[in-house]
């Protein structure tokens, strides 16, 4: 019994040239980037309004802690010379 070889190989999947599957790997390979390039995005995004968000609230709690001397010096911004 003899196979035919045309019959073992799927349809369409034998008929792909390489230029084809070279063009459907680079387009998959694209689609992923892109993913990628999108959650890095989102991330910064996040990240940044988050930090507007804080930073009023962070600057706040700084000068809880600060004494009152250091609360009059412009060279003071978070925190405490003075221990």
């Amino acid at each position: 019994m003899a196979v035919d070889p045309s019959r073992s190989i799927p349809s369409g999947i034998g008929k792909l040239r390489s230029g084809e599957e070279r063009s459907i790997r680079l387009k998959k390979a694209g689609g992923k980037a892109a993913d990628i390039l999108y959650a890095v995005f989102r991330y910064a995004l996040v990240v940044g309004i988050s930090f507007i968000i804080l930073y009023p609230i962070l600057l706040k709690i700084s000068v809880a802690f600060k004494d009152k001397i250091d609360l009059y010096d412009p060279t003071i911004f978070m925190g405490k010379r003075r221990s």
